[in-house]
């Protein structure tokens, strides 16, 4: 099965290690409706009791909004890609907010920041992500509601079709 990508081109993954309790969020704009089988992540060093999971939020003025989807806990303590399964219809022309929320810090696949779509500029810089913290116990939020936009790599998460 095919997999869409948020990237350019695979020269553009490169490795990020997250922060223990945030949720990291960007915008994925799917050129055709596509329906996924799964959403993967890839974890290149697991943490002992380390858990992930992937949401998706819908757009709201150029921001993150209401949650759609949240997946089951990842198990992040051992290294390989991590899937969840789910049929999620993505339609052609939508902002969706991809957003992937962490308990411990991990090394993770990522998109460098050349290959992420501008969330934010002012006039010294053009941001690529929002995050927040939130407690991992207590999943994902309901509404995003951003509260630091930032520049810097982000997890990759993979659309399988």
């Amino acid at each position: 099965n095919p997999m869409v990508n948020s990237f350019i081109s695979n020269e553009n993954f490169t490795t990020l290690t997250t922060t223990a309790n945030r949720i990291t969020t960007y915008p994925f704009i799917p050129f055709n409706t596509i329906t996924s089988t799964a959403l993967v992540v890839g974890c290149i060093i697991g943490e002992d009791s380390a858990l992930g999971r992937i949401a998706v939020y819908s757009n709201l003025d150029g921001n993150p909004d209401s949650r759609l989807y949240q997946s089951a806990d990842l198990d992040l303590s051992t290294s390989g890609d991590k899937t969840v399964t789910t049929a999620f219809t993505f339609t052609a022309g939508t902002t969706y907010w991809l957003a992937f929320h962490v308990s411990t810090a991990v090394l993770m696949r990522a998109i460098q920041t050349i290959a992420m779509i501008p969330v934010f500029s002012n006039s010294s810089q053009t941001y690529n992500h929002y995050y927040r913290g939130y407690g991992f116990g207590s999943g994902t939020p309901r509404t995003f509601n951003p509260d630091t936009y930032n520049i810097g790599n982000v997890v990759n998460i993979s659309i399988k079709l």
